[in-house]
């Protein structure tokens, strides 16, 4: 009887013993999975990067969210700042033609000679910004860097005040990956542009809104903020929000309604505001 209860507490270590290391190679096993896994998160090179931009943004906000690096995002960001420049410095050129009209027409009719020297300025911002494509390129660049940061800062703070569980340099990397979307926005409109001649935007709700560019008008300047572009970009919000800060979709949906709706307002006051500029600078 003695042998028999040592034949079965030797089985039992050995079970014990069997399960024990099978538990540990297959706890081995998934801790490799784990660290191959972000090991190739970590060194997304940009083709993926902008694949999952634009064709997987859950996926990229789970890099974001393990991974908050940017500077593959502002590689990208001054690479596609490069034409853009130029190609923004043919669109101006079509534009001030219609700007300039639009001008004489609002001060014609009170003074001839005030219109004109109204459009003779204009006209020399326009060239001397065309004579300068390398230094706007250079400060662009740092633009768009110093309003990324402050944007997250602002970003950063609204969402802490609803127990987000981000992390600055998270957002940061988030709204950088947003400017890469708006950049690429730049780049589409300004192709159709020199290619139509429509200044108008096709991807935009303005173009389905108003016949032609409506330049003294805030509302037109609104309606060209609202376009494929900025939508995706409200999408990657809301992605980023929903992963980095662990948000339900109902509050992250809220979140990312809120950011296109003041992304809109500012991006139109600005533009409106330089507008506005010329047309009261010699009032």
């Amino acid at each position: 009887m003695n042998y028999s209860c040592r034949n079965e507490m030797d089985s039992n270590n050995e079970n014990i013993i069997r399960t024990g290391n099978e538990t540990g190679n297959e706890a081995g096993n998934e801790t490799e999975d784990i660290l191959e896994s972000s090991k190739g998160d970590k060194s997304l090179n940009m083709v993926d990067r902008l694949t999952r931009l634009f064709l997987a943004p859950q996926k990229l906000a789970e890099n974001i969210k393990a991974f908050p690096s940017f500077r593959s995002a502002y590689l990208l960001i001054a690479i596609l700042l490069l034409p853009s420049i130029f190609q923004n410095q043919i669109v101006s050129g079509i534009r001030n033609h219609e700007i300039s009209a639009e001008i004489a027409n609002r001060f014609a009719a009170i003074d001839n000679q005030l219109a004109n020297q109204l459009i003779e300025q204009f006209n020399s911002a326009v060239n001397s910004s065309l004579d300068s494509a390398f230094v706007i390129y250079c400060v662009m660049i740092i633009v768009v860097f110093v309003s990324s940061a402050f944007i997250a800062l602002l970003f950063h703070i609204f969402v802490k005040l609803f127990k987000g569980k981000g992390e600055y340099r998270q957002h940061f990397s988030l709204i950088s990956h947003m400017f890469i979307v708006l950049i690429f926005g730049v780049l589409f409109n300004n192709t159709l542009i020199i290619f139509t001649g429509n200044t108008n935007g096709f991807l935009a709700l303005s173009y389905f809104l108003y016949e032609k560019p409506e330049y003294f008008n805030f509302l037109y300047w609104i309606t060209t903020t609202i376009n494929i572009f900025s939508l995706w970009i409200t999408v990657i919000i809301y992605f980023g929000i929903k992963k980095i800060n662990e948000f339900s979709a109902s509050k992250s949906i809220a979140f990312s309604g809120v950011f296109l709706l003041i992304y809109s307002i500012s991006m139109a006051s600005m533009t409106s505001f330089s507008m506005g500029t010329i047309s009261n600078l010699f009032r």
